[in-house]
């Protein structure tokens, strides 16, 4: 036998081999279904059979197939794609049989078949929390229902039933409500000025089909209106207010304290010139004097009043008056003991001087 006629040969029982390859089916075959989006899926795994594999799926209502000569209708031909839809073709209370099949040069796979029944085995999406109002002391949640592939509410075919989770966002206590209502629920009892977060799902009781949760949404309750903006600000301009009057207060009062410890310790004024000499004098003190006089002799000294300015001059001329008086009646109860006076009069410093007013 020659090579050419070898090959060919081999290359023929390849070709017989193939045809009479059984084509794997199809794995996993389930229905995704979201409100009324149906999608029939299926897995293939390429390294089972060549990946140009072709599929074609199909679907037949319940009734016809059990009582009826109903036909198979196509959906997918020759799709390449491992899934293929069906919302458009069923009912959301209808009971239906699909099947799916994998097609290669002729050559088909065993269909693989299931039933399917939206109402029963259909999931529900999350409902939408689309705004969170504060109202006297509450929260007024509005949802948006799930809605089919035609932008229709779901209640039209599921009774539905909300539940809301929400909490302190500080607090890990969670409380709930349910409502038959979902487009506007009320959370009551809530604590003002506190920031609640809350998420929301819907579940159908008959046949036990509950949704996800929605994304977290968080609101701050207030006391009696929708945001209370003119509360927010009368409070700004408040605070603002106090904080200016206790600021003045404080600078008002630092101030006041400066001025009477400067005055009490570092007042503005100075003694005459002349009771400075006497002060900070280097001769010999005026009270060492006084004691070394002779007993005969009598010192009179003009009585010195230091006086704050500003004082009228009556008071100073009243003042001086008495001052002169007083001096005059001691002068004149001195002539027994032997010390002359009068208005020339002498004495230690060669007669006394009239009286000297120091402001």
């Amino acid at each position: 036998m020659t090579f050419p006629s070898t090959v060919f040969g081999l290359l023929l029982l390849f070709q017989v081999y193939q045809a009479a390859r059984i084509v794997p089916q199809p794995e996993n075959v389930r229905v995704e279904a979201l409100n009324t989006q149906y999608t029939l899926k299926w897995d293939w795994a390429p390294d089972l059979w060549k990946p140009t594999v072709f599929f074609t799926a199909e679907y037949i209502p319940g009734f016809d197939k059990d009582y009826g000569p109903g036909e198979w209708k196509l959906v997918c031909a020759n799709t390449t794609n491992t899934q293929c839809d069906f919302s458009k073709y069923f009912d959301y209370f209808g009971i239906y049989h699909l099947r799916v099949k994998a097609v290669d040069n002729g050559s088909a796979s065993a269909w693989v078949e299931r039933e399917f029944c939206a109402e029963k085995e259909g999931e529900l999406s999350p409902p939408t929390i689309t705004e969170v109002k504060s109202t006297e002391g509450m929260l007024e949640v509005h949802l948006e229902e799930p809605k089919d592939n035609k932008n229709r509410s779901m209640r039209d075919k599921v009774q539905m039933k909300v539940l809301i989770l929400y909490w302190q966002s500080a607090s890990n206590k969670v409380l709930n409500i349910t409502d038959n209502s979902i487009s506007v629920v009320t959370l009551k009892d809530l604590t003002p000025w506190k920031r609640y977060c809350m998420k929301a799902k819907v579940f159908e009781e008959f046949y036990k089909k509950e949704s996800q949760f929605s994304q977290d949404v968080c609101a701050t309750t207030t006391i009696g209106g929708s945001n209370l903006w003119w509360f927010s600000l009368l409070l700004f301009i408040t605070t603002l207010t106090l904080t200016f009057v206790v600021i003045l207060l404080c600078f008002f009062l630092g101030h006041k304290s400066y001025k009477v410890v400067r005055y009490t310790f570092f007042p503005n004024y100075e003694l005459p010139a002349n009771m400075q000499e006497c002060l900070f004098d280097n001769s010999p003190p005026l009270a060492s004097v006084l004691l070394s006089a002779g007993d005969e002799a009598e010192l009179c000294c003009d009585k010195v009043a230091v006086l704050p300015e500003g004082v009228p001059d009556i008071l100073c001329f009243a003042a001086t008056s008495l001052e002169t008086a007083a001096i005059s009646h001691l002068r004149q109860g001195s002539d027994d003991s032997g010390v002359y006076s009068g208005e020339e009069g002498s004495g230690i410093n060669g007669g006394a001087s009239k009286p000297k007013e120091v402001a």
